[in-house]
């Protein structure tokens, strides 16, 4: 009896296995593949309104789904929107007989779609109008899960000129009361006119009941940063909080900077959508270098350095407003060297602001002010109160090397406008004591105003100590040409003339003009010398007018009023191995003199300090040659004078002074009604030789 029912439930089985393998190959087979075709691909042209293609179509039993391969969508150009390599359709069909079918989940494999804005909105609008449609015929269909694995997807908007593709694109709709979503795009690229490529991974976790959207996780990432948010909307308004960490080598990457340095930025807080306007309340905190964000906003002027940042934006989009502080190090804003600033930050109406900053620059400190228009660049200020600030560097900033020793400057610079004219006041105080004029400056002040190339000067005051310039007027930074006006007071004219001469003393006044190339100015002016002392000589007043470059001093004119007498001086003293302005070395003698009334014994003392001897002579000379020892000839008349304790009447004679030697030619020397002729050699030995005969 028992083996009799083991037979039979055997026998059943066997059967029911054939008649299932029957089922599945007639359910896999042509003829069923066909009458799906037939079914279900004019329902979905009907509702897409464009031509629907599939391979094959087969119904599985168990479970059982319905699946079609090779599913394919094209337009009336032919061209192909739609492909799906595997489309599977898992069924209820408790309620067929009431024209309900479920599907508890729809599993699209490897899609790949191609719209653009056109397209997909005929579609949709097609599709609106379908389900829309009353049909005795129609089977309401209701769709459970809906999961898309390894699309790609490419969509382009003609009016935005904008293309978006997705690559390896998975998702996962559930619908019912409590409707989810979860996405995930390996790869999602966007192009837009004038704009670069973008491209980031993004995925999502969606939900939706009750008319409100709930975001659980929103996350995109690119080339190592990472934006991640969640938040709810509903009723046209989002609230959100949203994480950013932001690696400046995305930016790079993204809009193909090339300026060195890696930074980031991170930024953490509140997102809001309400009344139509985008609201932020974040922190942010980062460390970038500042060229690059120049780069990014095509900003010329040299603005650089490593910048840390704390601080907060708050606000609606349209007006977002930040606050902060910000650290730089090793900077550089519009070529002014930075060693180290703190200052606080602020943003505002288009407007980014330093204020209260306090900082080190060229060894010095400095309290520094300024903002800049963004993101259109078209304005800035920049104030900087500087104080004991190297003055190499920052007379190199302001296009001016007075050629002074280093020293230490402290002033004012401050610009506003859309190209760099900085301007302001500073007083330089040397550090060290040079040889000559220049070096020995321990002084300069004045103001300053620098426009395109052109640098003015005002009010400039350059001490030594016994002497004092006046100056002003303008530099030609690009052409380097000067045009400027002195007036220099000294109480010692060997101020001007050290280490070169130190024979000439006096107290005096200068004005003039400076004119021409940095290298080689042109400095004309007019002297008056009070007390002047040559060689020990009293020259009394002397006032003079003259033409000095680099290499030639040429003299239009001295004259000499002294003790009665009058001496003018006229002629050319070059320089010709002078390497820059104030050389004073080796200099070589064109001179022509007349003395008139000279008092002969300081006079000639000032070339033979042995000779004795009284009276006053008028003379002609003329100064040739070089050194501190220059060729002298000349003629030579005296009256009631005293020669060596010998008293004459009156003495004519032609003077030479040469490798130090006196020699008095054509000599005539008149002692009541004697006359005596002759030729005298006075040797640098002390030695002498004469030749003489009498009347």
């Amino acid at each position: 009896m028992d083996s009799a029912k083991k037979i039979t439930k055997l026998s059943f089985l066997i059967a029911f296995a054939v008649l299932f393998g029957i089922a599945v190959v007639i359910l896999r087979g042509p003829h069923i593949s066909n009458t799906l075709k037939r079914l279900v691909l004019p329902e979905i042209e009907m509702a897409t309104g464009h031509k629907v293609i599939a391979q094959n179509m087969y119904i599985n039993i168990f479970p059982l789904f319905v699946e079609a391969k090779e599913l394919k969508m094209f337009d009336e150009e032919g061209q192909r929107l739609v492909y799906a390599k595997r489309v599977k359709a898992y069924l209820d069909i408790s309620g067929i007989f009431y024209k309900k079918l479920k599907i508890r989940r729809l599993v699209i494999k490897d899609p790949d779609l191609t719209f653009d804005n056109r397209k997909l909105d005929e579609i949709i609008g097609k599709i609106r109008e379908y389900l829309s449609q009353q049909r005795k015929d129609k089977i309401q269909v209701e769709f459970e899960v809906i999961e898309i694995q390894r699309g790609k997807a490419e969509y382009f908007d003609e009016g935005l000129k904008t293309k978006i593709g997705l690559n390896d694109f998975s998702g996962e709709i559930i619908t019912g009361k409590a409707q989810k979503l979860r996405t995930a795009a390996r790869k999602v690229t966007v192009w837009r006119e004038g704009l670069p490529e973008v491209s980031a991974a993004i995925s999502s976790d969606l939900s939706l009941k009750d008319s409100t959207l709930q975001i659980n996780k929103l996350l995109i990432e690119s080339f190592g940063s990472q934006l991640s948010g969640s938040g709810k909307y509903a009723e046209d308004e989002l609230e959100g909080k949203i994480t950013l960490k932001l690696l400046v080598r995305t930016i790079k990457e993204l809009f193909h900077l090339e300026r060195s340095g890696d930074g980031w930025l991170d930024a953490k807080g509140d997102i809001s959508y309400k009344n139509k306007e985008i609201s932020l309340d974040l922190k942010l905190s980062g460390e970038f270098y500042l060229q690059t964000l120049m780069e990014l906003l095509k900003v010329e002027e040299k603005i650089e350095g490593l910048v840390g940042i704390q601080g907060e934006i708050k606000g609606e989009l349209k007006n977002i407003k930040g606050a902060g502080t910000a650290i730089l190090h090793k900077g550089n804003l519009y070529d002014v060297d930075i060693d180290y600033l703190k200052s606080a930050v602020s943003y505002a109406d288009g407007v980014m602001r330093f204020t209260d900053g306090q900082g080190k620059l060229y060894h010095g400190a400095a309290k520094v002010s300024a903002s800049i228009a963004l993101p259109v660049v078209d304005y800035f200020t920049l104030d900087i109160n500087f104080i004991n600030a190297d003055s190499k560097p920052l007379f190199k900033l302001i296009g001016w090397d007075p050629g002074v020793p280093a020293g230490k400057v402290s002033g004012v610079l401050h610009h506003a406008g859309a190209e760099f004219s900085p301007k302001g006041d500073f007083e330089y105080v040397s550090s060290e004591t040079g040889k000559d004029m220049l070096g020995r400056v321990k002084k300069i002040a004045g103001g300053y105003d620098f426009k395109g190339d052109l640098l003015t000067l005002s009010d400039v005051s350059v001490k030594t100590g016994r002497t004092e310039v006046m100056a002003g007027g303008d530099v030609d930074v690009n052409k380097g040409i000067l045009n400027v006006q002195a007036m220099l007071k000294t109480a010692d004219v060997t101020d001007l003339t050290l280490p070169y001469y130190t024979k000439f003393r006096g107290t005096g006044e200068i004005t003039g003009k400076i004119q021409g190339t940095f290298q080689d100015p042109v400095i004309s002016v007019k002297a008056a010398i009070a007390q002047a002392n040559i060689v020990g000589y009293p020259a009394g007043i002397i006032t003079g007018e003259m033409i000095y470059r680099k290499d030639l001093l040429q003299v239009k004119e001295i004259r000499a009023e002294a003790r009665g007498g009058t001496h003018v001086v006229t002629g050319t003293i070059s320089f010709r191995d002078a390497k820059e302005l104030f050389d004073l070395a080796h200099p070589l003698y064109h001179l022509r003199a007349s003395v008139k009334r000279a008092d002969m014994e300081q006079f000639v003392k000032v070339f033979y300090p042995d000779f004795v001897g009284g009276g006053t002579f008028t003379s002609s000379l003329r100064v040739e040659g070089s050194g501190e020892s220059p060729d002298i000839h000349g003629d030579v008349s005296i009256e009631k004078a005293v020669i060596y304790k010998v008293p004459v009447d009156s003495a004519s004679f032609d003077f030479a002074y040469t490798q130090s030697r006196f020699e008095f030619r054509r000599a005539s020397v008149k002692k009541g009604e004697s006359i005596v002729k002759g030729n005298l050699t006075i040797h640098p030995d002390d030695t002498f030789s004469y030749k003489a005969t009498s009347e």
